[in-house]
């Protein structure tokens, strides 16, 4: 794959992602992530950090940190890049694998698929940054596909997806959340631990 534009849209304008939940901090971590970017959308590829002491800084946090290039559901090629995150909690580390393509990149790539004529009018009624309602719907069953693909590998207990969808480490208000099942009224989308089987709930709150 190649990129289209890349480098300058990481670190404006915020992130859409997917966060998988691992629970503990084992070696399960670095599986996770080798199992992500072996999903068939996605290529490592050099160049694509916002700079080189961002992806140096990150190599050295831990090798889940990757850059990229996806493949959308609608064919556009966007930079994107994973991380880890391990939060030490009352029950012990835990640990979070995130998947992050830049709303600059999506933006874009959203905008491609309009009549230009319809831009102009779009922008008054767009969700989240400018990304028609049917459009992010298409690029959270995505992402959702990628967390599956993981699951398959490495399985987990739930994730969850939308435009900065989940305060890592927040380990009360994940328990919480569930405590009830999964929650009617969704303004994010969730995959989720249904007895054996992993299920996805996807967003029917728009904002």
């Amino acid at each position: 794959m190649k990129t289209m534009r890349g480098a300058t849209e990481f670190g404006t304008g915020g992130y859409y992602e997917l966060v998988i939940d691992l629970g503990s901090h084992d070696e399960r971590l670095t599986r996770a992530v080798d199992a992500l970017w072996s999903h068939a959308d996605l290529a490592t590829a050099e160049g694509v950090a916002a700079n080189e002491n961002l992806a140096a800084e990150g190599a050295a946090r831990h090798p889940a940190w990757r850059h990229g290039v996806a493949r959308l559901p609608n064919g556009a090629r966007i930079p994107c890049r994973s991380f880890a995150e391990v939060i030490a909690g009352p029950s012990g580390e835990k640990a979070y694998v995130v998947f992050a393509l830049p709303m600059a990149a999506l933006e874009r790539a959203c905008a491609a698929d309009r009549p230009v004529a319809a831009n102009a009018a779009h922008a008054a009624h767009a969700t989240s940054g400018g990304l028609d309602t049917a459009w992010r719907e298409r690029l959270e069953n995505w992402l959702a596909e990628l967390g599956a693909h993981v699951d398959a590998a490495v399985p987990f207990g739930a994730a969850y997806i939308g435009f900065l969808p989940f305060p890592i480490g927040e380990e009360e208000l994940a328990e919480s959340l569930f405590a009830r099942e999964v929650p009617a009224e969704r303004y994010l989308a969730y995959l989720y631990r249904w007895e054996d089987d992993l299920r996805y709930f996807p967003t029917n709150r728009w904002s």
